[in-house]
């Protein structure tokens, strides 16, 4: 006869028999039970109980996306296959090594640079359950329906692992919480932060449940929840035009790095040189005083050579600091990037031939992976109020002047607000 114990509510927890037409291969920890009322034996094992907001989140199939329809992201591609792709399909490549497992990730940049559609790309290479939910779906009017509903997200994430959760706009319930709360909802939302780090602790890497996070606004996050054991790793995703780090002019870097080279070499012979004078001096008292004079000569237009170089290369400082105070340490514009994007947008358009995508990626500095795919869009509305059934590299810059134009209005009136 087996035992085991119950939880009744609100009366307290029980030993309990087991009836014995029941599989107790079945029961685990938190199953819900239903119990004879006048014997309390355990009779009938009762379906998981899941918010039905929270069942809406789950995607029933494997998203379609896959990595080649991401393009300019081939640093944040490798990256995410390390920690959620490398750990699911080879998980014993961890266990060899004697690490743990990455539990979450955070994708934070600016708007439309990606950070959800290779999220849906990992989920359809990976073959698992894809959960998503905005982080403003889990901000509830009543107390505890927040934490309540992150507690089943993890509950029905872990039913159908391996699974991904998704939460976007982490920043509506994971920002740096404050001192003395404000008595306007936000200790509802700090409750339901503490209750997703509560979760976060609460389940092993090995469970095959990865979470992702994404954000633009990485700056207000919580300390707690960027922390290495919640989040592993933080991956950048910067817009196409921009590389994650800054850096100097070609040719002022390949000028600076020659001549402080040549200028150490030339600065070691001179620290040899007057060495050099003495053993000229006790030769020329043997040989004569002409032979004297020209090591001397010689020497000294070596002095002259390092001071002549070393005299550049605090000239060639001077310029780059001038360059700095200007502005001109600029961002390497990838222009690639934006190429490729194009690309992956307009292979399925009937293109005329001779059309110069580059040229039209070059006219779009400091465009969004979303931008430029609305670019595509905008093309094949030009040709389609022209009837036409093919696309023209006229489109494609009326286009260009569309989309880049909404873009530098919206800067305009954000200058005009803070005037």
């Amino acid at each position: 006869m087996f035992h085991l114990v119950s939880q009744v509510h609100p009366e307290g927890k029980y030993v309990v028999d087991i009836d014995k037409n029941i599989d107790i291969t079945k029961i685990t920890p938190s199953t819900r039970v239903a119990l004879r009322n006048d014997s309390y034996v355990l009779h009938l094992i009762l379906p998981s109980k899941v918010d039905p907001l929270v069942n809406l989140m789950k995607v029933e199939k494997v998203p379609d996306s896959t990595y080649d329809m991401i393009g300019g992201l081939d640093q944040q591609i490798k990256e995410i296959k390390e920690v959620i792709e490398l750990p699911i399909k080879h998980p014993e490549l961890f266990e060899s090594l004697g690490i743990a497992q990455p539990k979450g990730v955070l994708l934070y940049g600016p708007p439309g640079t990606g950070k959800t559609l290779l999220a849906r790309a990992v989920a359809h290479h990976t073959d698992c359950t894809f959960i998503r939910v905005s982080g403003s779906e889990l901000v509830q009017k009543y107390i505890g329906e927040g934490s309540r509903m992150v507690r089943e997200l993890f509950v029905m994430a872990r039913e159908h692992a391996p699974s991904i959760i998704f939460m976007d706009e982490i920043d509506s319930i994971g920002s740096a919480r404050m001192e003395s709360g404000s008595g306007n909802g936000d200790s509802e939302v700090q409750r339901t932060m503490l209750e997703l780090l509560n979760q976060l602790d609460g389940f092993e890497a090995s469970n095959k449940i990865k979470v992702l996070m994404a954000t633009n606004r990485i700056d207000i996050l919580d300390q707690a929840l960027l922390r290495p054991g919640r989040i592993d790793r933080k991956i950048e995703f910067p817009n196409p035009n921009e590389e994650v780090h800054v850096t100097v002019t070609n040719s002022v870097v390949f000028l600076c790095i020659f001549s402080y080279i040549f200028a150490l070499i030339l600065h070691r012979i001179e620290a040899v040189a007057a060495p050099a004078e003495e053993t000229c001096s006790a030769k020329a008292s043997k040989q004569g005083e002409g032979l004297r004079q020209y090591y001397l000569q010689h020497i000294h237009e070596l002095q002259l050579q390092v001071r002549q170089k070393t005299h550049n290369l605090n000239r060639l400082e001077a310029q780059r600091n001038e360059l700095n105070s200007r502005g001109a340490y600029t961002c390497v514009y990838k222009l690639q990037s934006r190429l490729d994007i194009l690309k992956i947008h307009s292979r399925r358009m009937n293109l005329m031939r001779g059309i110069d995508l580059k040229k039209i990626a070059e006219k779009m500095n400091g465009a969004s992976g979303a931008e430029l795919k609305a670019v595509c869009t905008e093309a094949g509305m030009f040709a389609l109020r022209e009837r036409r059934v093919h696309v023209t590299q006229e489109d494609f810059e009326m286009a260009v002047a569309k989309v880049m134009k909404k873009e530098t209005e919206k800067n305009m009136s954000l200058r005009k607000l803070w005037k």
